[in-house]
């Protein structure tokens, strides 16, 4: 039986030009890393304390998800605002080896094609409380 599962976050994730910017913007001892990874490593735990918040189960693989966004005005496409699924899809994730220091709920198994069928995105205007609301369905495991 497919369970629906939800959870939202109540901020603003950065969009794709932020994250091209930071992904060439080298940081650390002498520019190991990269301003892209600075940035997931501070927005993935939140995200996943999100996850926690909501209580949700873990699922097998066949996941659909849907993702509603919510920006304080028209600034930012559509398109643009769309990448950063990807950060919301790593909280999800299971760790995907050891020694992954990542924050995961391990909620799906993974992002790949075999454990994600379908993504549906809306896009939405809300001043007063942007962020995004994510929809998990899925069969629990």
């Amino acid at each position: 039986m497919i369970c629906v599962q939800r959870f939202r976050l109540p901020f603003v994730l950065p969009a794709f030009n932020d994250l091209e910017a930071a992904a060439r913007q080298r940081t650390g001892p002498r520019g190991r890393s990269n301003a892209y990874a600075d940035l997931k490593a501070e927005l993935q735990p939140a995200i996943v304390g999100y996850i926690v918040k909501a209580k949700l189960a873990p699922v097998l693989p066949g996941v659909a998800l849907s993702f509603a966004w919510w920006e304080r005005d028209r600034r930012r496409d559509p398109i643009d605002i769309r990448p950063a699924c990807k950060f919301i899809l790593d909280a999800l994730s299971r760790p995907d080896r050891a020694g992954d220091h990542q924050a995961r709920a391990g909620i799906i198994h993974c992002d790949g094609w075999h454990c994600i069928t379908s993504v549906v995105d809306t896009f939405h205007l809300d001043a007063e409380r942007p962020g995004v609301e994510v929809t998990v369905y899925g069969v629990r495991s």
